[in-house]
């Protein structure tokens, strides 16, 4: 069976160091700013839900966090999902 792709995502990850002692209503996500000195039809502002550092984050080891964002994004052409490596890279 093939997976089944969603073109709409409501988590993105972050740095863990950025967001480690912050707090939900502190944060706000722009996603799809490619040019910060002007808005772009293609951005979209969401607030965040939930933050989810690694439990073993120390420093620069596994400094990786999960965003949970409020309310869910849908992919365009300057929102996308991550691409993972393929074997043999």
């Amino acid at each position: 069976p093939v997976p089944r792709v969603r073109n709409f995502t409501t988590y993105l990850t972050q740095a863990a160091h950025c967001v480690s002692s912050k707090r939900c209503r502190d944060l706000k996500v722009i996603l799809g700013d490619h040019d910060v000195t002007k808005q772009e039809d293609s951005q979209k502002e969401r607030k965040v839900c939930g933050i989810q550092v690694h439990p073993r984050y120390n420093s620069v080891f596994k400094d990786v966090a999960l965003i949970e964002l409020c309310e869910p994004v849908t992919f365009n052409h300057a929102i996308q999902p991550i691409k993972f490596a393929t074997k043999g890279l």
